[in-house]
Order: C-alpha cells, then sequence, then structure tokens
C-alpha cells in the first residue's frame, strides 16, 4: 500500500473532490476510503469547499511534486494531450530528430516524437512519475530523455544494447543536467542492478521467449507495489499470444491496470513480409500503419524471478508470427 499512498499524495497537489481522485487509483473505492480516512485522522489531508486538500504536514510529505499540467481532453476526457507540455515538446523534440538511426539488427523501431510525448503524459497522469526510480530496458525512443526534462523522477537507469544510443543518452543528459543513469547492456544477460526500482518501463521485442524475458527481467526488479509499462501489437502476436503473456503476468502475482490500444505509431516499420505472402497486391501502407498498445500492470507479490544468462540467437526476436522483423 505504500505505492498506492504514495499516488495518491502525488495526486492531490492539484485539490481534487473524492470522486476526482478516485478516477485514477488502482485500488477500489473501499480501499481508497480506508486510505484517505487513515489520512485525514493523520493531519496529511483535509476537506475545503468539497475538495480535498493536502495540509502542510502533507505538503512536507513530498515538496517536490506538482501534479498541475493538463493531461485529458476537455471534449472526451478520455484522451491524452500533449499541450501541457509543449515546453518539455519543443526541448526534446530537438534530440529526438537527431538521435542515431535504428539498426535492424537490434529490432529497433522508434515511435512518433508525439507519441513518446503522449506516452510521457499517460504515465504522468498515473502519478508513476513523481518521485519515483525508473527502469527502462531499451530506449531508442529517448523516453528517458523526457522523462528526465520533467524533473520528476528520483532515478532513470537506462539499459540498451546499443552503444550509440547509450552514449548519446549520456551525452544528452550530461549537456542537459538530467542525471540519466545509462550502461550497454544485452536482455541475454542478468540485469546488472542490485536494488528495487518502482517503474519498469520496455519496448520488448515481439517473439513469445523474447517478450517473456524482457517483462521477466524487469518485473523481477520492481518492488512490490512497482508499475510496468510495455508495449504490444496485434500485428506481430496473436490473441494466442497476448494469452500466454497475461497467464505468465497473472501466475507472477501481477495484475493488468490498462490496456490502450493503438496508443503509439512507429513508422518505416518492414513490411514487404505481409506483401510477399499476400495473393495480390495491397499497394503501399501509410507511412504509419504500425500501432503498438500500450499495457500498464502493477507487480503485488514477488513472484517473478530474474533468469540467468541465455543465448537465444534469433530467437530472443523471431517466431512464426513476428511477420514485420527482417
Amino acid at each position: 500500500m505504500r505505492g498506492i499512498k504514495k499516488t495518491i499524495l502525488n495526486h492531490l497537489h492539484t485539490p481534487k473532490t473524492f470522486w476526482e481522485l478516485m478516477r485514477n487509483q488502482d485500488v477500489n473505492a473501499v480501499q481508497l476510503i480506508n486510505i484517505l480516512n487513515n489520512l485525514y485522522e493523520q493531519g496529511i489531508i483535509e476537506m475545503k469547499t468539497q475538495k480535498i486538500y493536502l495540509t502542510q504536514r502533507g505538503e512536507k510529505q513530498d515538496s517536490k511534486v506538482r501534479l498541475n499540467r493538463h493531461t485529458r481532453c476537455d471534449f472526451c476526457d478520455s484522451g491524452y494531450l500533449i499541450d501541457g507540455f509543449g515546453d518539455i515538446y519543443y526541448r526534446f523534440k530537438s534530440y529526438y530528430d537527431t538521435k542515431p538511426k535504428n539498426i535492424p539488427g537490434f529490432d529497433q523501431g522508434s515511435m512518433r516524437c508525439k507519441d513518446v510525448l503522449k506516452r510521457l503524459v499517460f504515465i504522468y497522469d498515473k502519478g508513476d512519475l513523481c518521485n519515483t526510480r525508473i527502469l527502462i530496458l531499451g530506449d531508442d525512443d529517448l523516453l528517458s530523455i523526457a522523462i528526465a526534462m520533467t524533473g520528476l523522477p528520483q532515478e532513470i537507469v537506462v539499459l540498451d544494447i546499443d552503444e550509440r544510443l547509450v552514449h548519446y543518452i549520456h551525452d544528452v543528459s550530461s549537456k542537459e543536467h538530467l542525471n540519466i543513469e545509462t550502461e550497454v547492456y544485452s536482455i541475454e544477460n542478468k540485469v546488472p542492478l542490485q536494488k528495487k526500482m518502482d517503474v519498469f518501463i520496455s519496448d520488448p521485442v515481439e517473439s513469445l521467449v523474447g517478450i517473456k524475458l524482457f517483462l521477466s527481467r524487469g518485473i523481477s526488479l520492481l518492488a512490490n507495489g512497482g508499475r510496468f509499462y510495455f508495449g504490444l501489437t496485434h500485428i506481430d502476436s496473436s490473441l494466442s499470444k497476448w494469452q500466454k503473456i497475461e497467464q505468465m503476468l497473472v501466475n507472477g502475482s501481477c495484475v493488468i491496470t490498462d490496456v490502450v490500444r493503438d496508443f503509439a505509431f512507429y513508422p518505416g516499420v518492414y513490411y514487404k513480409n505481409i506483401k510477399e505472402r499476400l495473393f495480390f497486391d495491397p499497394g503501399l501502407p501509410p507511412k504509419s500503419w504500425y500501432t503498438s498498445s500500450l499495457i500498464r500492470g502493477v507487480k503485488l507479490e514477488d513472484k517473478i524471478s530474474e533468469s540467468g544468462s541465455v543465448s537465444l540467437g534469433t530467437s530472443l526476436y523471431k517466431d512464426d508470427e513476428t511477420i514485420t522483423v527482417k
């Protein structure tokens, strides 16, 4: 519950009604009531004009956090907007536009720049950025830089196999004083960390053995109550594969809290295998035809353990369903 309480306090740096607060939590109404009653008795929150405010004591719980950026569409109240992060978007875009080119051998494929910001907005809206320790496995989208520019996380660690990318993120971090830790790392080896993290983020490969390896390594390093985010498509992964991934998470005492379909678009993804298998010519795809869903989950108990070093060869990123892999 420590992580849940922290998230509630993060959201209350902007006063909210009980009903607004309930919408953004992972706990049910009974649990939320108990937590709020406890905070009220401790003098950490108070009610004024039908809104919940942090008291002076509550403000001291975390003086750094300010969740006051606009994130939701005013028309539908469910879509996510990057407008409230315009200052970060233009600062970030200059680095995104000059990052190292993707290498197919590393199965790299970057989402659009604005989708990186949209992912940032989503994670921010969930209260998972503020004073958290974040682990990112693979970061060819440079999400770590965008997140660090908010000044909200306590710590960001990036592990990536691409030495060029690791050096680029390190150089930007030094120039912008972002304090991102970077290390060249292959997912086939054990993660070189001895500490527990609060949030794990990855856009893993989509072979079944590969994505299970990414998720198990990242989730095993989360503290109980830790949150994880990953992308998964319906293009390279069947519903049967989705089910096997979900079963792994459920058996590992994790729960999926959110699935947002077609959350990010990836320009320039390889499509010739698709054309070659069709009996007719489908024509050229639009630039951003490849979409990925964003999945968020919570680790409840420490039941997923990290495996030792492995050598998987091409099966790390390729199986019978990964049609967009060369």
